[in-house]
């Protein structure tokens, strides 16, 4: 059994400068005015970490750690765009806090003789003050002078008030030296998380916490001989709210995405190595929708791409 503890204190102290802007009907700059705030604060992060070793190769971890997480700096600084063509104004908030993690995790893990390892964890985060992307429609008394801009649309990033998140994940990689002759040349690599989460924000209860996807996978095989190596990639990401709206029909949702990918290189000596690497070889779109999949907000395709060469190493 081992255990470990520690105790790490962070202080910030901020001193954000900013500026609103203003655009006239054909999107170009017409006024700018200076804001100015000020925030400190200190954090006292313990943790205390456990490793049990069941066998030379079987053990379970387990941990209690405290974080925080620092809103994004574009974000806080305390600026104002009013884009008047496309009727939507975007504020900064300076009085975001950061979001505060109490963190429980317990995994079991088994290390293979072939230098493969398969894992298996829970996991359990209470999150204080998570930030998120609102998107509402602007009553006219959000700010001053609110009223001119009336059933505009209106983003900020904000904090929510708390987050429960349970999760399980799994791990498997191995090499598959004991199967016969060239077969023993495959690796082969999966994880899979699956995250479910309660939160209450904007007035809302019991809430899919923006950001986080039910479902995300990896799954990855390869092929070496003798200097030759192949591998394809499969990463899926699973939907995800992108903006929380002031109900479920205006909330902004990217859509599950599945991108494969693919590489090669070949060792011809010491010195020289040439490549392939192919990129979204199924050219996946990137979709977000309103509430529902038949209400678009936008859809995007980056097409497949790929590139080819040769290292050299001295």
């Amino acid at each position: 059994l081992m255990l470990l503890g520690g105790l790490r204190v962070e202080k910030t102290d901020v001193d954000y400068k900013g500026n609103i802007i203003t655009q006239d009907e054909n999107e170009e700059w017409a006024s700018t005015t200076l804001t100015q705030k000020k925030n400190s604060y200190t954090r006292f992060l313990p943790n205390i970490q456990a490793k049990y070793d069941i066998t030379k190769s079987s053990l379970i971890r387990g941990g209690l750690t405290f974080g925080y997480s620092r809103p994004n700096f574009v974000d806080l600084v305390p600026g104002r765009i009013v884009s008047i063509l496309s009727e939507v104004i975007t504020d900064g908030n300076p009085e975001l806090k950061p979001a505060f993690s109490t963190n429980v995790d317990l995994m079991a893990e088994k290390y293979l003789s072939n230098l493969g390892i398969l894992s298996a964890g829970l996991f359990y985060k209470k999150i204080d003050k998570f930030q998120y992307n609102s998107v509402t429609t602007l009553k006219g008394d959000e700010f001053p002078g609110a009223d001119l801009y009336s059933n505009w649309r209106y983003y900020q990033i904000l904090n929510g008030n708390t987050a429960n998140v349970y999760g399980l994940e799994l791990n498997a990689q191995a090499n598959l030296t004991f199967l016969p002759g060239f077969l023993k040349g495959f690796t082969v690599f999966a994880n899979y998380t699956y995250s479910h989460s309660k939160a209450d924000a904007q007035l809302r209860k019991d809430l899919r916490l923006p950001g986080q996807a039910t479902h995300t996978a990896n799954a990855s095989l390869a092929y070496s001989l003798k200097g030759f190596t192949i591998q394809g990639n499969l990463n899926y990401n699973g939907s995800y709210i992108v903006s929380l709206g002031e109900d479920a029909e205006t909330d902004v949702t990217r859509d599950a995405r599945t991108q494969i990918d693919a590489n090669a290189s070949y060792q011809l000596n010491k010195w020289f190595t040439i490549y392939v690497e192919a990129q979204n070889l199924t050219n996946a779109p990137q979709r977000a929708y309103f509430g529902q999949k038949t209400r678009i907000y936008e859809k995007q395709f980056y097409s497949y791409w790929g590139r080819a060469g040769i290292k050299f190493r001295l």
